[in-house]
């Protein structure tokens, strides 16, 4: 009777150390699929920011060469009218109050 309680004892704890092992090892891959996407979610997440600023850009370029006369002043330009009434939007390069200096 002692050997079969020594043996069934043994299992036990051979049965105990294996399932340790396989929660560390279920840990350990669950970890490593959480680090897989979280990459993969902070690359979509600075993708998405830089397509989102490069659009942005082109959408106000566009909006300003639709409506100059709007956007002119905001963007720092002058407008400036012509004898004939027309106008154009300038920018200065170097402005004449810079060059008083």
């Amino acid at each position: 009777m002692r050997g079969l309680e020594d043996k069934i004892s043994a299992a036990a704890n051979h049965m105990r150390l294996e399932a340790v092992k396989g929660r560390q090892q279920a840990l350990y891959s669950f970890g490593g699929g959480l680090a897989v996407f979280g990459g993969i979610a902070a690359l979509g997440a600075v993708l998405g920011a830089l397509g989102h600023f490069w659009l942005q850009g082109r959408a106000d370029a566009r909006a300003f060469g639709e409506h100059p006369g709007i956007f002119c002043e905001g963007a720092g330009g002058t407008v400036v009218t012509n004898n004939d009434g027309s106008s154009y939007c300038a920018f200065w390069i170097t402005h004449p109050s810079q060059l008083r200096k």
